[in-house]
């Protein structure tokens, strides 16, 4: 049995319309729903529910980027782990560019609350706000096409494990795109506030609808990574908490996630699948989705989609998209055997900060070695080599890259989790750098030293070696790393010359 079934139904034929006074038989929502109005208003929001289930909002003010919020809200507790979502029908009136409306979830009802916001806004298409400090300002995560364009119908859902909150999006209210690595608050409220929430950016009222606004206590779905090779897409995620098991369909990109190919007939207990039956250059979409236990019944959880296309790949060689916030846009590689040129092309926010967002074309290697690799023209935003302990976000590592605007620039990650360095100037100036230059990094034991050339014979050094304490792993995944720095769109670099072997 599909627990959300009924999700996946768009109220198509239903003659459904936006207009701001249609609400009839009003009602205001049901216990434990309340509404708050947060922060100073310029008049009291509003809520009401018709007899068709439509979830009519009006607010009249507000703004949620200062460090404390003007927003209409509402919702209730969430004890635990879990989920909240909603169809959004439609949104008017506000600021022409920056109200918004969506879902949060937040500590509780005061105005600098930590809180994460998933919106649709008014002139920019979904977005992200997050508030990680109380009473500190928030920050802008982005919007402009890199979570969604501004578009309706459209579900939005966030999902709360922990401290990490995750944002996803959905067509169909049953397989579900991960636009976000988790936002991480720590020490999260356990009992925080989630729900419905608007903000006119001080020019009101306005107006936004929702349908199957739903609190899904302990409804998670598994954070899936596809991992590309030639011929072959291997999925992996963490376990579900509660979970018995897991089903993996397959589509074509543009079909609803319930008419997917079921490629298990029963539930899997392993956190990972691969799909061996994959021709290179075809797109498919895959679903994971989680197998809960409800009374007597097995009954099937949201399940996460994400877009890969197996390629053509050199021996030994796999693609990852690594944390990518809108997998619908999966980095892709190709490989000519004739020429010795690959081209990767990926997403991603960038390689930076806490977390990596990229495309990452690499293969295991053990022990010392050195990698070369000449980057042949200037890449799109930013390419390089890399060498990297895991193929998670916040994994160490170290990047030498050339880049659009800052030249070629030497990067490292010394702890998991930490914010990525450097040595504070380019290994090689914009100036100067033409867009062909020959890059290598070596690994001995616990050291990585990085160097570059114009004619790949004269190496000198990039910057100055990095020796990682504790040592970093003895297999460490190695290979030519690319991002657009731009979820919202796609970025190519293009190599040759590759080669990995016993360091010097």
């Amino acid at each position: 049995m599909q627990r959300n079934r009924s999700l996946g139904l768009l109220l198509a034929g239903m003659g459904l319309f936006f207009t701001a006074g249609t609400a009839a038989l009003a009602v205001p929502p049901p216990a434990p729903w309340a509404a708050y109005n947060i922060g100073t208003m310029e008049a009291q929001g509003s809520v009401n529910i018709d007899a068709r289930g439509l979830w009519t909002m009006r607010a009249f003010n507000g703004d949620v980027l200062p460090s404390v919020d003007s927003v209409y809200f509402v919702g209730h507790p969430l004890d635990g782990d879990g989920s909240v979502l909603a169809l959004l029908l439609g949104q008017e009136g506000g600021n022409a560019g920056w109200a918004r409306s969506g879902v949060m979830i937040r500590e509780d009802e005061a105005p600098g609350a930590r809180n994460v916001f998933f919106h649709m806004t008014s002139g920019h298409g979904l977005g992200l706000t997050l508030r990680r400090i109380t009473s500190f300002p928030a920050t802008d995560e982005g919007a402009d096409t890199r979570y969604g364009e501004r578009r309706f119908p459209i579900w939005i859902r966030l999902q709360r494990q922990g401290d990490a909150v995750t944002p996803f999006i959905s067509s169909d209210g049953f397989g579900w795109t991960q636009v976000h690595a988790p936002l991480v608050v720590p020490g999260l409220r356990k009992d925080a506030l989630v729900g419905l929430a608007a903000s006119t950016l001080f020019i009101g009222p306005m107006t936004t609808v929702f349908s199957n606004p739903t609190v899904a206590p302990g409804q998670l779905s598994p954070l899936v990574q596809a991992t590309v090779g030639s011929g072959s897409i291997l999925l992996s995620w963490p376990p579900v908490a509660g979970a018995l098991g897991y089903l993996v369909r397959r589509s074509a990109p543009d079909v609803p996630g319930f008419a997917a190919d079921m490629l298990t007939l029963r539930p899997i207990k392993e956190t990972s699948f691969a799909d061996t039956n994959a021709p290179n250059g075809r797109p498919f979409r895959y679903l994971v989705s989680p197998i809960f236990k409800e009374g007597e019944e097995e009954v099937e959880g949201w399940a996460t989609a994400v877009q890969a296309t197996a390629v053509a790949t050199p021996d030994g060689f796999l693609g990852s998209n690594i944390d990518i916030e809108t997998t619908r846009l999966a980095g892709t590689m190709t490989f000519d055997p004739s020429t010795g040129v690959y081209r990767v092309s990926g997403a991603g926010g960038d390689i930076w900060d806490t977390s990596d967002r990229f495309l990452f074309a690499s293969k295991p290697v053990t022990g010392d070695f050195q990698i070369t690799a000449r980057l042949m023209e200037r890449p799109d935003r930013k390419g390089g080599i890399m060498i990297r302990e895991t193929l998670d976000g916040p994994s160490r590592m170290v990047l030498l890259a050339g880049t659009q605007e800052s030249g070629v620039v030497y990067q490292y990650r010394d702890k998991t989790g930490a914010s990525a360095s450097w040595p504070g100037r380019p290994a090689m100036t914009a100036r100067d750098f033409t867009g062909t230059i020959y890059l290598r990094l070596v690994r001995k034991g616990a050291t990585v030293t990085s160097f570059i050339s114009t004619d790949g014979t004269t190496f000198t050094p990039a910057g100055p070696a990095r020796t990682f304490t504790p040592a970093l792993a003895n297999t460490l995944y190695v290979g030519l790393a690319t991002t657009s720095q731009n979820p919202g769109r796609t970025g190519g670099s293009v190599f040759s010359n590759l080669s990995i072997g016993p360091a010097p």
